[in-house]
């Protein structure tokens, strides 16, 4: 019997922020970046707007290849983090029309591939390892940025 083999791609779902500049990176403007989705967004529609972009950059052909293969197994709207399931022979039309995706519910979304792998432990093995990067990222930000200016302030003080 013939094993059907399968690719987990690990995906996030970006707001960008286009009206101010990403100079500096505050802990506000990362989080408003990781916001979370609507309760709109589920496994379903997902699935929908992935196939309809493959549909649209591959044809019928593509949809029908590559579309019959795709599961979306996890999304949270929290972390707007999610898992597609797809053919192996197909994942890279799968990566394409996910990084063609601008639009989500009317808003302005960037679709970001984070990890391609074998199996799904990995994928959520690096989703974790990477929200834990972030969280370290980001209370260090907040450090360097809060404490350091109240210690200077203590200093001159004595």
């Amino acid at each position: 019997m013939v094993r059907l083999k399968a690719r987990y791609i690990l995906f996030d779902v970006i707001y960008p922020n286009l009206e101010k500049e990403q100079e500096n990176y505050l802990k506000k403007t990362c989080l408003l970046q990781h916001h979370s989705t609507s309760q709109n967004v589920n496994l379903r529609a997902l699935s929908e707007l992935v196939k309809r972009n493959i549909q649209l950059l591959f044809g019928d052909q593509g949809y029908g290849t590559a579309g019959i293969s795709i599961i979306v197994k996890y999304f949270s709207q929290k972390t707007s983090t999610g898992i597609i399931r797809c053919s192996r022979e197909y994942y890279k039309l799968i990566c394409a029309a996910l990084t063609i995706i601008n639009k989500l519910n009317g808003k302005d979304v960037i679709f970001r591939i984070i990890k391609i792998s074998g199996t799904i432990r990995k994928c959520e093995q690096s989703a974790i390892d990477r929200n834990k990067k972030l969280m370290k990222e980001l209370k260090l930000k907040e450090f360097e940025q809060d404490d350091f200016s109240k210690i200077s302030e203590d200093e001159d003080e004595d």
